[in-house]
């Protein structure tokens, strides 16, 4: 017997392709992983993605001026990285009203480089990791595990940059602004939910959210007009502007949620 209307079996493993277009997931562990393809060049020499996670009420456009290292207020709702993609490396990590303990940790990123999400809804705790290169420890922790639930980002109310309600997964691009009126490349990423062979390894017990929603991607209606969608809106792509004295971030949602215990 199932419980057809959360998508679990009683011994708890996931019932698989459970619910049709705006699908809700239910509480659990999940993984999934995002590669940068293109690192953009941006005012500040270069940035190339964002990934994370939010509820439905973060603004999607210019969500996060990358190249100001605090806690910025249309970041309200998520918690998120924004890949580095040149000479100076680094990773700030976003969230509102106060940044994640993780922020004032970098990691160089390379353009191919595939991150990995690992999000537990029941215990409300999000982990990520370079799969390649330095630094690839769950949230540059050698202790932090999410497969025994050790260290994550706390996303509860009472985290420091709560993500309540019901989570999406996020995938943004740097939109290629540069001061000089010059038109400079945006990034683009590529996130897999788990329909092709994922490169790492998912924590024990954790699943992905292909695994239930066959059709996971990213939604086409929920996103900022800055992003463009493509290759069954699993590819994302900053459109350039010209001529802004920043680097913003703009996003799109994932075509389902994850509901929280």
């Amino acid at each position: 017997m199932s419980l057809w209307r959360y998508g679990w079996w009683l011994d708890g493993s996931p019932k698989t392709m459970l619910v049709s277009s705006g699908a809700v997931l239910p509480a659990g562990k999940y993984y999934w992983e995002v590669q940068i393809l293109t690192g953009g060049v941006g005012a500040s020499a270069g940035y190339g993605v964002l990934a994370g996670i939010a509820n439905a009420s973060l603004l999607v456009t210019d969500t996060v001026d990358a190249s100001v290292n605090l806690a910025q207020l249309r970041s309200q709702y998520g918690i998120f990285w924004t890949s580095k993609v040149d000479a100076a490396g680094g990773t700030p990590v976003f969230g509102y009203p106060t940044l994640p303990s993780v922020a004032a940790q970098r990691v160089a990123t390379a353009v191919n480089d595939i991150w990995a999400i690992a999000l537990n809804t029941t215990t409300h705790r999000i982990w990520w990791r370079r799969l390649t290169g330095a630094n690839t420890n769950w949230n540059v922790s050698a202790l932090a595990d999410p497969a025994t639930g050790v260290g994550g980002e706390d996303i509860s109310a009472s985290g420091s940059s709560p993500v309540i309600g019901r989570i999406y997964a996020l995938c943004g691009a740097d939109l290629g602004d540069n001061p000089l009126n010059t038109f400079t490349s945006p990034g683009s990423g590529k996130v897999n939910f788990g329909a092709t062979a994922f490169s790492g390894t998912a924590p024990t017990s954790f699943v992905s959210p292909y695994s239930i929603y066959t059709d996971a991607a990213l939604s086409s209606t929920d996103k900022s007009a800055s992003i463009t969608l493509s290759g069954g809106n699993l590819t994302f792509a900053g459109n350039a502007r010209n001529g802004a004295y920043a680097d913003p971030y703009s996003c799109a949602r994932s075509n389902f949620s994850f509901a929280q215990a």
